[in-house]
């Protein structure tokens, strides 16, 4: 009753179409949430997106939820999610990537989310990080526990939005450092971020958790993957 009341009075719309929100949906109405440009894998341990990460460490498994396109309509998920001071969204978001995964697998032996994290800087303009936001919501479905604070930027790089692949891979070289490890049971890590392009960040991440924890394991889960043609 209150959150129906909640809605007559300060009514919630879709990131999307901006209509009204029905009490039952999140941040997406039905209609936006039935047209959304899901990525399907036949094979979770085998695809586009985990073989972004075949390199040095171990890659079990990875999930986007949806296509990322600049040019769609959809990129209002993401652009609320990061600039739009929508917390909420990106939690809604989380969740609905966890239900959304299609296997129960997926999370069966993870022992640990580590969002990618945001420098200082950006932290204060934004009033929160996005991927741990959307790590909440993934914790929040599964059960898993969030480590947000295991990892630091230590440099506070350039935006990678108009580097290209090799670019983007020197940008974000040993930017991060392990800041804490107490509690975190290190064998196998999902790392969270909100879209992914090349991969660059989340390998940079990989490669500073697994110098300080030899043997890991990563998965990957994202809200947007973005996909060239």
């Amino acid at each position: 009753m209150i959150k129906k009341l909640l809605d007559l009075l300060l009514p919630r719309r879709c990131v999307v179409c901006n209509e009204c929100l029905n009490a039952d949906e999140r941040c997406l109405c039905t209609s936006c949430q039935a047209f959304l440009p899901r990525l399907s894998y036949d094979d979770l341990s085998d695809n586009d997106l985990v073989r972004l990460f075949w390199c040095e460490l171990t890659f079990v498994r990875a999930f986007a939820l949806m296509r990322y396109n600049p040019a769609s309509r959809y990129h209002s998920i993401i652009e609320v999610m990061k600039y739009k001071g929508r917390p909420d969204v990106c939690v809604a978001m989380g969740t609905l990537l966890a239900e959304s995964v299609g296997s129960a697998d997926f999370f069966a032996d993870i022992d640990a989310i580590v969002p990618v994290p945001l420098s200082r800087k950006r932290l204060r303009q934004r009033g929160y990080n996005q991927a741990e936001q959307i790590a909440k919501g993934i914790g929040k479905a599964t059960g898993i526990r969030v480590f947000p604070d295991v990892l630091r930027r230590k440099v506070d790089n350039a935006t990678q939005t108009r580097l290209n692949s090799d670019m983007r891979m020197v940008n974000v070289h040993d930017i991060f450092e392990v800041v804490r490890t107490n509690g975190l049971k290190a064998r196998h890590i999902l790392l969270v971020d909100d879209v992914v392009t090349t991969g660059a960040t989340l390998l940079s991440m990989a490669r500073t958790l697994a110098a300080s924890f030899p043997g890991v394991r990563f998965s990957v889960a994202c809200v947007g993957q973005t996909v060239r043609q």
